[in-house]
Order: structure tokens, then C-alpha cells, then sequence
């Protein structure tokens, strides 16, 4: 049974860079699916890794997508492309998961050769030899640019939005409170004008005796 191994090896010897066709048709003939791989090459971002993540075959899409040459990438590792977006545990997490011969899978923000960015949805699928020993790593990416452009400018529409709302909200707050203030400060003004006239009209007050009393003399 032809395993990953039909692809490092020759990689060793130093035949690292035969033709795009050779390379697919061993790929090919590990699933026994030649025509279903050929396909599906020509539409995902495919790579084959030994089992230290050293580049040992990428198709014609990733060098479309990521503006490196085949001959630019076999022998690289993918840190080429490291945009610098995710933390070290990202990559640490995805290590630890392939190294246990687990299927990893998520969303990564790459680099191109031009500096342009580009997000892909990535499968890295471990390969096996017969005992079960991991032999390398094959890697399968769908581009999802445009989709994550997508969501960034909603993201940030969101955020002017809501910056707008909270901007309104303080405005109207700040204006009730100054209205509020406005009603009081009349209501005293309306007090005190009731009070002064209410006191321009009060009669004055009386001292002493009324006329005509007096005290009986003896």
C-alpha cells in the first residue's frame, strides 16, 4: 500500500521538485481516487509536509493564492506565511492535535509573497504508515478572503453604530439633565416672583388702640 512516504522519500533523494502532474498522480494513488484528487487540486490550496512541517509539495492553487513559486516553497516551512494575527498557542495547540495523529482544523490569516492577506479554512490531515507511525502531513485550505473581509466590515459597521448610539444616548441624557435643571431653576424663579408679589400686596399691620377707646377716668 503507497502511503505518504512515496512523497518525503524522493524529497530526501533530492528529487524535491518533479512535476506538479508526477506529484498529484502518487497523491492520487494513496486514496486509489485519482480523478476525485486530480479535482479537488484544482480547487483547494493543497500542501504535503514531512513530519518535521518542512514543505515537500504544494499544487498550483497555492502558488496562485500565495504568490511563492513551487520551487520557493518545497523545503520551506509554512512560517512563510505567518501574518503574525495568531498567538503562539494557536500554532502550539495545532502541533500538539496532528502530533497525537488527530485531524486539525480552522481558520488561519496568512501572509502572502506580496504582503496582502488572505484567510483560509485549513484541514491537516496526519498520514500514516502501516504500523500507525505518522510519516507527514498532508494540509487541504478552502480561500475564505472574501468571506472574513466580509464579516470584518460588518464588524466595523457594528462598532460605528453602536458608537453612534452611545454618542446619542450621552447626548440625550446630558440635554434631560440640563432640562431638568432649566425646570427647576423657573420653578424658584416662579416661586420667588409669587413671593414678592404676594408681599407688594399684603396690607401692613396696625399698632395701639383703635379710636374712640380709652381708659375710664375717676
Amino acid at each position: 500500500m503507497t502511503h505518504l512516504n512515496d512523497i518525503v522519500q524522493p524529497t530526501a533523494e533530492g528529487t524535491a521538485r518533479d512535476s506538479h502532474a508526477s506529484t498529484a498522480s502518487r497523491m492520487g494513488r494513496i486514496c486509489g481516487l485519482e480523478s476525485f484528487v486530480e479535482a479537488f487540486d484544482q480547487l483547494a490550496i493543497i500542501s504535503a509536509t514531512d513530519i518535521k512541517g518542512t514543505i515537500v509539495y504544494a499544487n498550483d492553487e497555492f502558488t496562485r493564492v500565495s504568490g511563492y513559486s513551487q520551487a520557493e516553497l518545497i523545503g520551506q516551512n509554512h512560517r512563510i506565511l505567518k501574518s503574525g494575527h495568531h498567538p503562539a498557542a494557536f500554532f502550539k495547540d495545532m502541533w500538539r492535535t496532528i502530533a497525537r495523529g488527530k485531524i486539525w482544523r480552522g481558520e488561519i490569516k496568512n501572509r502572502a509573497k506580496d504582503g496582502s492577506i488572505y484567510w483560509v479554512d485549513s484541514t491537516i490531515v496526519p498520514f500514516k504508515d502501516g504500523r500507525g507511525k505518522i510519516q507527514g502531513y498532508v494540509s487541504a485550505r478552502i480561500n475564505i478572503t472574501k468571506q472574513k473581509l466580509a464579516e470584518e466590515k460588518l464588524l466595523a459597521q457594528n462598532i460605528q453604530l453602536d458608537t453612534a448610539l452611545n454618542n446619542m444616548a450621552r447626548g440625550l441624557s446630558m440635554f434631560d439633565a440640563q432640562a431638568q435643571a432649566g425646570v427647576a431653576t423657573a420653578q424658584v424663579e416662579i416661586g420667588i416672583a409669587e413671593g414678592v408679589k404676594v408681599a407688594g400686596t399684603a396690607q401692613p399691620l396696625t399698632r395701639g388702640h383703635s379710636a374712640g377707646s380709652g381708659t375710664a377716668g375717676g
